[in-house]
């Protein structure tokens, strides 16, 4: 089972802020599911954007970056991944 490598992505084109993951399992997309009724989490308005071949991505509709911090935080715990922000490196998408 390979490592899942987490990011939080700033906004681009017309995604807002999103807590990505790559080589993600769906009992992890499972846990995903369950933490947006986390009331750290549920305050940034999260909803499931993606999930294809292990990449998952968690988009926020809030605007509030500070929640958005907590709720990637408490998701983060709630995974045990530790997360970085910024673009995946093509290194971590094994395309190099």
């Amino acid at each position: 089972m390979k490592k899942i490598i987490a990011k939080v992505i700033a906004p681009y084109a017309d995604k807002n802020w999103s807590f990505q993951l790559i080589n993600a399992t769906e009992q992890t997309v499972g846990k995903i599911r369950v933490a947006f009724n986390d009331p750290e989490v549920k305050q940034a308005e999260p909803f499931l954007q993606g999930n294809n071949g292990g990449w998952v991505m968690v988009e926020f509709w809030t605007k509030d970056l500070a929640k958005i911090v907590k709720a990637c935080n408490r998701i983060g715990d709630l995974l045990k991944v530790q997360f970085i922000q910024g673009e995946f490196t093509r290194k971590e998408l094994e395309l190099e």
